[in-house]
């Protein structure tokens, strides 16, 4: 039987094992540089596994607006030809998620340091894994029934914690964790664009040699990568072979649509004769009435219905909302027609840091409690939108200040 051996690759080192625990060495320098060390441990035909964990600059998503299934074909087609340019490996995906179509896609340039390994397993007939995607695999089997947020926490080998954070198979997060208030910074840069991600969060924490033996245990990667290289010969082949398919399927429909067309002719007559009869008794009514100010008065209910449920509700709730928080409000902008809008601009009292941060997270959930139906945006908040997330002082003598939009139903 062969042996199964493991490249665990991070930002810093490469670390080779034999099976899912027996560590046989850690390389520092360059594929160059470790690959004669290397393959003293190795065996031609030994199988060879390669798993990425590095942060999530090598995967990204793409949200796409409503498009057909050529405008898809042609978006990809533009998209392989750019990475071709570059040169090393690429990955595509689509997938849908609660109405949403989203492209995954990976890409490799060839002076990334990586592509020497990932030839090197090429060569040998071996996967490539990316340690974050298979986490959501993994968080999948552990949670079979979220439809929520996800948060997997894990060790790398090299001892350095990350956390990786999921809405069902959208992949939102890939970060390296220094501690709890690097999570709860993550958690929230996500909350201002998935305001309900507090609600819904299910963590699960895992040793980094569970994680790497469920990500062997797989028959092949949740998102396989390949060359690059564009070949424009092989898309004119699938451009004909959808055209013909289209076709055979255009000229199926039109028989089909003939068919219930006549089928349905008998019930659709009767239909019109019922409206026409309908139509001669309402005219039969409005006879010498004056339709004008029938119409006139129709308008104006037009018009005001849409303030028939009133704004006291509205005012009540947010009344109650600002009680509970030592805020001091600067100005209350209030929009209502088709829907609600209201613009919200305060100060926090500010005792420490913590306190503020504290009170901002508590005044969101109690926000999401009293208008749970509406959409809740964070215009300006007291923390720094920067890449570690970071709490950011006011200047001296001022009090934080927040901008808050609450919008709907």
């Amino acid at each position: 039987m062969k042996d199964k051996f493991l490249l665990y690759l991070t930002e810093e080192e490469v670390i080779l094992y034999k099976g899912t625990a027996e560590k046989l060495a850690t390389f520092k320098g360059s594929f160059e540089e470790s690959v004669p060390a290397l393959e003293t441990h190795l065996c031609p035909k030994d199988s060879l596994y390669l798993l990425i964990d590095r942060n999530q600059q090598d995967i990204h998503e793409e949200k796409l607006p409503p498009l057909f299934l050529w405008d898809r074909a042609r978006l990809l087609f533009h998209k392989k030809q750019s990475c071709s340019s570059q040169g090393g490996y690429a990955s595509f995906h689509f997938f849908k998620q609660e109405g949403d179509v989203y492209l995954r896609w990976a890409h490799l340039p060839q002076q990334d340091p990586i592509i020497p390994w990932i030839d090197f397993i090429k060569v040998r007939s071996g996967h490539v894994f990316f340690i974050a995607l298979e986490g959501g695999r993994f968080l999948g089997k552990k949670l079979p029934s979220s439809k929520g947020y996800r948060l997997l926490i894990y060790a790398s080998p090299s001892q350095k914690m990350r956390h990786v954070v999921f809405k069902g198979k959208h992949l939102l997060l890939v970060r390296t964790s220094q501690g709890e208030e690097d999570m709860k910074g993550s958690l929230h840069f996500l909350s201002r664009t998935h305001a309900d991600i507090h609600d819904t969060l299910e963590v699960i924490k895992c040793e980094a040699q569970e994680l790497i033996s469920f990500v062997v245990s797989q028959k092949k990667s949740s998102f396989p990568l390949s060359s690059s290289a564009f070949s424009s010969s092989l898309w004119i082949r699938k451009g004909m072979g959808a055209c013909l398919s289209l076709i055979c399927l255009w000229t199926m429909i039109e028989g089909y649509e003939g068919f219930m067309f006549k089928s349905k002719t008998s019930p659709v007559l009767f239909e019109g004769v019922s409206l026409m009869k309908t139509s001669e008794a309402l005219t039969s009514r409005l006879e010498g009435k004056d339709v004008t100010q029938l119409r006139r008065a129709l308008a104006h209910y037009d018009e005001v219905k849409p303030y028939q449920a009133g704004p006291l509700k509205n005012i009540q709730q947010l009344a109650s909302l600002l009680k509970m928080y030592p805020l001091r409000l600067e100005s209350v902008r209030w929009h209502q027609e088709q829907q609600l809008e209201i613009l919200l601009s305060f100060l926090m009292e500010s005792v420490s840091k913590k306190a503020t941060l504290a009170t901002f997270e508590a005044f969101l959930l109690s926000a999401h409690e009293h208008f749970p139906k509406s959409h809740l945006q964070v215009l300006e908040a007291p923390f720094n939108s920067s890449p570690h997330e970071t709490f950011k002082d006011s200047p001296e003598g001022e009090l934080p200040r927040v901008q808050f939009k609450i919008v709907g139903p």
